[in-house]
């Protein structure tokens, strides 16, 4: 949440300042802690394991624009939402 306090400090970002305060109000109002569960996709970025192994865990989506490192739809029972397919969705 740290970076979201930098960004949301940003003059560019005051517009939309509300918005993200509400998201993230949200986020820490839903969300729950869990340890990566012990597993390993093979991604090519070692370092993008810890996301996958969490939403794992977690039974969660995982939600990115990293097209990159997470290029399928889905990992064993993760799905791989980009933030639009995550806005779409949502009620």
């Amino acid at each position: 949440m740290q970076e979201y306090l930098a960004v949301a400090g940003r003059a560019s970002q005051a517009p939309c300042r509300a918005t993200m305060e509400f998201v993230v109000a949200e986020i820490r109002r839903l969300a729950f802690f869990v340890e990566p569960a012990n597993f390993v996709f093979g991604l090519r970025g070692p370092d993008d394991e810890v996301y996958l192994t969490t939403a794992a865990a977690g039974e969660a989506f995982l939600i990115t624009g990293n097209k990159r490192d997470f290029t399928e739809t889905r990992y064993g029972a993760v799905e791989v939402w980009s933030p639009r397919t995550f806005l779409d969705r949502s009620p």
